[in-house]
């Protein structure tokens, strides 16, 4: 059975009629986030009061303001991560508006995220955050305490250099030569091979993940079209193994596009439910 086309790889003619209005935003773009009281947090099984959830303009990205645990988390449903925002890239505002800056942090901690309906949970650490629908009770308390603002000090980190990178009409895996990548980088690879099954495509792209655990990659796309390229910039998380990525060359573009892995970092796995009948530890 062949893989079939994800909502974000589009043939090449559409994608050359829409050059313009999915141009991607600039490097180092700033995002605005607003408190959103219809959601509630809780921080092991109990609401916490002193976190916020924000929402922005961009669908399925969020962000998670947690005072306790002195962190602020980019929250992606799409990428099934919640990535530690660095601590320079936050502002605050008074009226609760929080801005950041729109990068990929390598070395930021990142927890897989899971979701059931509405509700979304990740583990951090030792205690598990879980997103659900506020009550109308809640609605009310939360805007209330989203006149409070407090702040969080996330963990300040620097991106390294290198990345991994595939296109053209090679084939094979690409990884980067630079000796202080991070380690999750060095998980992760991509390879090119012949499509078959789907209209249209010449070149399917795989990435690969050769370490036990899921790592989240930032991925770039470039389309090369008649009326220009296209490059586009999204998170992806890769578990063990190796999963289908898109097309890599629809028939009408110029030539394959190119792929490149432009950091990576690992994320943390919620721990492994206790055998039955023996209790978790740190429980009486």
């Amino acid at each position: 059975m062949q893989p079939r086309p994800r909502s974000r790889i589009v043939p090449a003619a559409f994608a050359a009629a829409s050059l313009f209005c999915l141009a991607p935003r600039a490097s180092g773009a700033e995002l605005t986030f607003k408190p959103d009281a219809r959601w509630a947090v809780e921080i092991n099984g109990e609401r916490s009061w002193d976190a916020t959830f924000l929402a922005g303009s961009d669908q399925g990205k969020y962000l998670l303001d947690l005072a306790s645990e002195k962190k602020v988390l980019l929250v992606d449903v799409s990428a099934k991560s919640a990535t530690v925002v660095p601590k320079e890239d936050v502002r605050r505002s008074a009226d609760g508006t929080v801005r950041i800056d729109d990068r990929f942090a390598w070395s930021a901690p990142g927890y897989l995220l899971s979701s059931k309906g509405k509700t979304l949970r990740f583990q951090i650490e030792t205690s598990e955050v879980v997103i659900r629908e506020a009550s109308k009770t809640e609605e009310a308390k939360g805007d209330a305490a989203a006149d409070a603002t407090t702040d969080a000090a996330p963990g300040v980190v620097r991106p390294a250099s290198g990345r991994a990178t595939t296109g053209g009409a090679a084939t094979g895996v690409s990884s980067a030569s630079s000796a202080d990548r991070p380690a999750a980088l060095e998980c992760v690879g991509l390879s090119t091979r012949p499509a078959a099954g789907v209209p249209g495509c010449t070149q399917f792209v795989y990435i690969r993940n050769k370490c036990e655990v899921p790592v989240l990659a930032q991925v770039q796309r470039t389309e090369h079209l008649m009326t220009g390229t296209l490059p586009q910039a999204f998170s992806q998380t890769v578990m063990p193994g190796e999963q289908w990525l898109g097309c890599a060359w629809w028939s009408g573009a110029t030539a394959p596009a190119q792929h490149e892995i432009l950091g990576a970092v690992f994320l943390s796995e919620p721990p492994a439910p206790p055998p039955a009948g023996r209790k978790p530890s740190g429980r009486p």
